[in-house]
């Protein structure tokens, strides 16, 4: 990758290794001296708001006095832009009545009006194409992931409209000449079998979670989708778009399976 690239984005399936890959390249660049940030899953970047609250700030600070055991994590977990806080609530406390009013406050997950949610993705993904920033970001599942799963099976558009809007965010930021980096597992239900073996223990009901989230969304309600073999159909069609979506974005992309291998740093 030419070092003039600003923006590198992860994609896959759950288990698929992207944390570990960007893990890694993030440790690479730094040993190679490159300016860079890394943006992991659950944590605020400058484009997405995935398991993140978009609380304007009045209300935010009401929040911070009716929580105010927890104010100071609260504002640990938190980035101010504009007039908005946005809070990786996810991170902060997981007692229930903080948890469900900050959960309101998400824009995915259907929460909010379409015009409304394509207006603050897309003003996020324009601002930052400008921003002009002088390290290189590395982001996970921020791009396909979060767009598929909003887009598909949560608003239930046609693969044509999401494809539609894949290129409009990619267009806000080829000034920052990005690349994609996608892992592509070639079995699926192997990948979450194997996940959820692993996650036993502290994460013992992430697979029991993983049913409940997709069984939620309004397009497996529409096909009738359940259970395991649900999140497996769900997941067999979300590759399926996204590479998809690969093959017509243009810039760079590479599917890679193997991740060991840490493309683009030499």
């Amino acid at each position: 990758m030419k070092q003039s690239s600003k923006l590198i984005l992860v994609e896959g399936i759950p288990g698929s290794g992207k944390t570990t890959l960007t893990q890694k390249m993030y440790a690479r660049y730094r040993e190679k001296g490159v300016p860079v940030r890394l943006y992991n899953e659950g944590i605020a970047n400058p484009i997405d708001l995935a398991w993140c609250a978009y609380v304007p700030i009045d209300k935010y600070n009401e929040l911070l006095k009716k929580y105010d055991s927890i104010s100071d994590r609260i504002e640990e977990c938190t980035v101010i832009e504009d007039s908005h806080a946005i809070v990786m609530y996810t991170q902060v406390h997981r007692g229930q009545d903080f948890y469900s009013e900050l959960e309101n406050y998400e824009i995915y997950g259907g929460r909010i009006p379409d015009d409304k949610y394509f207006e603050i993705t897309t003003s996020r993904w324009c601002k930052f194409g400008k921003s002009n920033p002088d390290n290189l970001s590395i982001i996970e599942s921020a791009f396909l992931q979060n767009t598929i799963m909003e887009l598909l099976f949560y608003r239930c558009f046609g693969e044509s409209e999401i494809i539609a809007h894949a290129n409009k965010l990619i267009n806000y930021v080829k000034s920052l000449s990005p690349t994609i980096i996608y892992i592509s597992p070639p079995d699926i239900r192997k990948t979450i079998r194997h996940i959820a073996d692993e996650r036993i223990g502290e994460h013992s009901n992430w697979i029991d979670d993983m049913i409940k989230y997709c069984e939620k969304t309004p397009f497996a309600k529409q096909h009738a989708i359940k259970g395991f073999d649900g999140v497996i159909e769900l997941l067999e069609k979300r590759k399926k778009l996204e590479i998809a979506i690969l093959n017509q974005l243009p810039i760079k992309s590479t599917i890679i399976e193997n991740t060991e291998a840490l493309p683009y740093v030499d």
